[in-house]
């Protein structure tokens, strides 16, 4: 079920039984799998990947630029994630916690 108060960009790939909660905003380069749950206020961007049975909770932004003083526009293979298969995301999840610290690392990958 897709809230009415959601915008889905038409080109996003969303799976089956997916849950979509108000207010959430998808861009179109993304992918997401079967029975996911987006909570309200959930943000995913171009260059998302998240997998089956995955939880996005609530204010979560996925894929936006990095907060960091070494990233430089255009480093697009910063700003993609793929998110595998039963797993949860929060706010303030950071993906240093699984990738390389590093400015130059090309993409990064969330399992559960």
């Amino acid at each position: 079920m897709i809230s009415p108060l959601a915008y889905v960009d038409p080109a996003a790939q969303i799976g089956q039984n997916v849950e979509i909660g108000p207010f959430v905003y998808i861009e179109g380069d993304v992918r997401i799998g079967d029975d996911c749950v987006i909570m309200p206020h959930v943000s995913i961007l171009n260059g998302a990947t998240i997998g089956a049975r995955n939880v996005i909770h609530q204010n979560t932004v996925i894929c936006a630029e990095p907060q960091s003083f070494h990233f430089e526009k255009g480093q697009k293979n910063l700003t993609s994630l793929s998110v595998t298969t039963t797993s949860s995301v929060r706010t303030y999840s950071s993906r240093e916690a699984t990738a390389p610290r590093t400015p130059r690392a090309s993409g990064t990958t969330i399992t559960s």
